[in-house]
This record gives C-alpha cells, structure tokens and sequence, in this order.
C-alpha cells in the first residue's frame, strides 16, 4: 500500500492526533507503517491501513486485541536487547533516544523548562536576611 502522508495537513488525523505536532506525526506515521508490515494478523493490518490512511484514528487500535498481543511481544522483546547490551552500548542508546526526544519534542520540552523555571523563581523566598 502506498500511503501518501503529509505530516503538515491539519485535515489528516495523525496530525490531528499529534495536536499539530509535524515531527511527532511523522514519527508515528513511520511506526504505524512498520507496525502494518510486520503484522500478521489481516484484521490488525487493515485497521493499520485505515489509521494510515486518515480515515480513522489511531485510538482505534487501543481496542484491537491484536496490537495489544504486538505490543506487549515488542516490549518484551526490547528488554531483552537492552538486557544483552554493554554498558556503553546502553550509554550510546540513552543518548540516541535523548536525542529522538529533542527532534520530536524540543520547542516543547524547552518552553516546559523554562515555565518550571519561572515557577520555582516566582516561589523562592527573597535573598536576604529573614525578618525578625
């Protein structure tokens, strides 16, 4: 299936999903896809279709008992690659998602950074001799 995607079109309900978030959508555009290839089950796959195809959202595949199957095989499997890494190759994998993160979320997470700042600086008691 050849899915057109632009992760820039408001009416697409990725983007949608993504609250507008172009790189997120993208992102899980790509997964999504991955998903649907690697599925075997064709009920899965045709619901991955639909999602990748706009006409419904990715919500749906929350009640899919099949995704609920993949992922948790997914997860386990994860954790059995992080658990035969070296301890660098660990080291260079938390700085390769760190770095995801920032591509994906980045003008988030420093707006987020700043705010917390302001509220803490807005909480601090002032400098200075406490009165008595």
């Amino acid at each position: 299936m050849t899915d057109a995607f632009d992760p820039n079109d408001p009416a697409h309900p990725l983007f949608g999903f993504t609250r507008g978030r172009a790189a997120m959508a993208s992102r899980l555009h790509t997964t999504l896809r991955t998903l649907r290839d690697g599925t075997d089950d064709p009920d899965l796959r045709s619901l991955l279709d639909d999602i990748l195809a706009g006409r419904t959202s990715p919500r749906q595949l929350l009640a899919h008992e099949g995704f609920g199957e993949q992922l948790r095989d997914a997860g386990e499997a994860l954790h059995r690659r992080y658990e035969n890494l070296s301890p660098d190759r660990r080291a260079e994998e938390a700085r390769a998602s760190e770095d995801a993160v920032q591509r994906i979320f980045g003008p988030e997470l420093d707006a987020l950074r700043r705010r917390v700042e302001e509220l803490r600086a807005a909480h601090e008691p002032p400098a200075g001799p406490h009165p008595a």
